[in-house]
């Protein structure tokens, strides 16, 4: 055997032990590893040994049962049948719907129905064809004011309507069908102070103040009873300043009813005083309103 021969069985066993030496080493890294997820995937086994060791056992056998009777006091026919009638009421109640407006210039039956969403058809023919309430169709006048009281399905309840300012038609659903009466307010008397100054004219500063036409009326006939004291008064200027509603809810003047005492004072003081009253209207001036024009 050479030197060459000899070095190179050296170096072969030297690998071997090599080799050995680090498969031995990996063997027990792995047996390390291994103890290691073991020792891990055992502690939930421990926590469940645990929780079912401190729950105790649940004993029945030694609980006392107890029979109670007790007697329970059931509300008689009639009282449920308050209540049920109570709750109906309280329902239907809530159910209904009221309504208030004002009669408008060409306003018809139908249209006044419909706006004041009434929707059966027996209601409309009731009001239209019954001997007290179809006044209602012939006075429409432009200013009255009508209120209505519906259910949610749009049928009449109650309804009514200003005729005069004491005298109204009213009309109900009963048992048996509507029923429509002429009424007449029971009205109390309070006196009222209200003051106003004249800038213009009468009517226009009674109107400003909110105060009736009967009593501006009744001014413009002191202001009459006032002319013997001023010897040399040549001109009495009334003025104007009557109010004509746009809207549906303001109130106008009745401007018939107006005429009709201005003209009783007027004709009082011709006899009276011998003189004649005179219109003047100044071109170019005229009242507006949504309604048109009123000259």
């Amino acid at each position: 055997m050479d030197i060459n021969e000899l070095s190179h069985n050296n170096s072969n066993q030297t690998s071997i032990l090599a080799q050995n030496s680090d498969n031995a080493e990996r063997k027990l890294e792995r047996k390390f590893k291994l103890r290691w997820v073991l020792a891990i995937s055992c502690l939930p086994l421990f926590g469940i040994y645990a929780a079912f060791g401190i729950v105790p056992q649940t004993l029945t056998g030694s609980i006392q049962t107890e029979t109670v009777l007790e007697e329970l006091v059931l509300p008689s026919a009639h009282e449920a049948a308050i209540n049920n009638q109570l709750e109906g009421s309280v329902e239907t109640t809530k159910q209904n719907f009221w309504y208030k407006d004002y009669v408008r210039r060409d306003d018809t039956l139908q249209s006044l129905v419909s706006r004041l969403n009434i929707r059966n058809r027996e209601a409309y023919d009731f009001i239209r064809n019954d001997q007290t309430a179809n006044e209602i169709a012939r006075s429409l006048i432009p200013g009255k004011r009508v209120e209505a009281e519906t259910d949610i399905e749009g049928n009449l309840v109650s309804f009514e309507y200003q005729l005069t300012s004491e005298q109204y038609i009213n009309i109900k659903k009963t048992a048996d069908g509507y029923q429509a009466e002429k009424l007449v307010r029971q009205l109390e008397v309070r006196p009222i102070l209200k003051s106003a100054k004249i800038h213009s004219s009468l009517f226009g500063a009674t109107d400003a103040a909110n105060i009736p036409d009967s009593i501006a009326i009744q001014v413009a006939d002191i202001f009459f009873d006032l002319v013997p004291h001023f010897q040399d008064l040549q001109v009495l200027d009334m003025g104007g300043g009557f109010k004509v509603p746009y809207q549906s809810n303001e109130k106008g003047t009745d401007i018939p009813l107006l005429a009709k005492k201005v003209g009783e004072v007027l004709n009082k003081f011709e006899i009276t005083y011998g003189k004649k009253f005179q219109v003047w209207f100044e071109p170019g001036k005229y009242l507006v309103s949504e309604c048109g024009y009123l000259i």
